[in-house]
């Protein structure tokens, strides 16, 4: 599984590669966010080696490589056993969040916004612009 902090900016670059090979252009931030979301489970080394092999075999009528092309094996997919008790706690967690609504929406508000930048903090790269002003906004609460 890939870190965002040590191996995100070698992804990048890696992306940027095959970007670069296709269109003559880096990635743009769009298609770097979508791709390290659908690989970030995967190794680093798998994924370089895939560009590798993908770069060396490339023909100029192949279409740009899609996700699964720059992984080994597809994800594990969750038991249905699994999923179902996290959609119960997705649920239990939106009516929790539902009740703090009703009550005072003042604690609601903060406490969604919060969260949002939780997640902003958690998936976006360091450097980016996104993760810098959620920082900011984090800070100032």
């Amino acid at each position: 599984m890939m870190d965002v902090l040590r191996d995100q900016d070698d992804f990048y670059g890696l992306l940027d590669q095959l970007s670069v090979t296709w269109t003559g252009f880096p990635a743009k931030d769009e298609m770097r966010q979508a791709y390290w979301g659908a690989l970030r489970d995967a190794r680093l080394s798998e994924v370089r080696a895939n560009v590798e092999r993908i770069l060396r075999t490339a023909t100029g009528r192949q279409p740009f490589p899609k996700p699964a092309e720059l992984r080994n094996v597809a994800p594990h997919l969750p038991s249905p056993a699994s999923e179902a008790s996290f959609q119960a706690s997705e649920e239990s967690c939106i009516r929790n969040l539902e009740e703090l609504r009703k009550q005072d929406p003042g604690k609601w508000r903060d406490e969604v916004g919060r969260r949002q930048l939780d997640r902003i903090l958690a998936t976006q790269h360091p450097g980016s612009s996104m993760y810098e002003a959620a920082l900011n906004e984090w800070k100032s609460r």
